[in-house]
């Protein structure tokens, strides 16, 4: 059994080792208006990683849209967690109004396009591009989009 538990970000937090962060770059539209949303994995022991969303907030403070991250340590991955996690998270947000998310994924990955397709995430465009931070590499990266219906 997995548990989410809300997180409090927090720098100076421990998490395992093998655990990679992802550093998200939002497109321009994001950075007007953003609230985010964290949850620990927590599995058997202890931390097994973390998914989150970023919500796209209209100017009547209304959400457009969640953007929807995943990351697992290194030697829990392949037990199917960050897909249990995020259906979680997407039911606890969906069951509080929110009906369209989003998620952007390195081409390169093909763990987490396989995690956005076991969610329902519908592929919108495989073209897009992504620069990291850290040592400015590009790549191509996919937008996944999965609309809940019946709210």
């Amino acid at each position: 059994m997995i548990w989410l538990k809300r997180l409090i970000i927090n720098r100076k937090k421990q998490f395992p080792k093998g655990t990679a962060f992802l550093i998200v770059v939002l497109p321009y539209r994001y950075q007007i208006s953003l609230v985010y949303e964290f949850f620990e994995i927590i599995f058997e022991d202890g931390i097994a990683g973390l998914v989150g969303v970023y919500f796209n907030i209209s100017d009547n403070n209304s959400i457009i849209e969640a953007e929807c991250a995943w990351i697992i340590a290194a030697h829990l991955q392949g037990r199917n967690l960050a897909a249990r996690s995020a259906k979680k998270m997407i039911r606890f947000l969906s069951d509080a109004g929110v009906t369209t998310f989003v998620a952007h994924c390195d081409n390169r990955n093909i763990q987490s396009i396989s995690v956005a397709k076991k969610l329902g995430f519908e592929l919108l465009s495989d073209n897009g591009c992504r620069i990291y931070p850290k040592n400015k590499e590009q790549a191509t990266e996919s937008c996944f989009v999965l609309k809940i219906r019946g709210i």
